[in-house]
């Protein structure tokens, strides 16, 4: 785990659904380690919003390359397996899609966990 994950402790704030990896190039750490430094703080929901990947990789100084979007996936499932018996971090996967050549923006938000 990354020990450069800092999440600012805020007792009021138990949901975040706005959380970035290092695959949109501007976060640090994966989603394990985000898990871990959220479970730390007594957070009860964290949702994970990359900026999508776009099929021909336009933007890729801030979003994931579309090749990798499987792997994003891959590792919330991976981090269902990992933090089953704690029961008390819901992990939400979701991808955050910006108004581009007139779509409006608009998110994805599926429960992994």
């Amino acid at each position: 785990m990354s020990s450069s994950i800092a999440l600012i402790p805020d007792s009021e704030h138990k949901h975040n659904f706005h959380t970035h990896t290092f695959r949109c190039k501007h976060a640090k750490g994966d989603v394990a380690d985000y898990c871990e430094a959220a479970l730390a703080l007594g957070m009860e929901t964290l949702g994970f919003s990359d900026h999508s990947a776009l099929p021909d990789d336009r933007w890729l100084s801030a979003r994931m390359e579309y090749a990798g979007l499987d792997d994003y996936v891959r590792a919330m499932d991976r981090a269902r397996v990992d933090y089953p018996s704690l029961n008390t971090l819901r992990i939400e996967l979701g991808l955050r899609e910006m108004d581009i050549d007139g779509l409006r923006a608009r998110g994805t938000q599926n429960q992994v966990a």
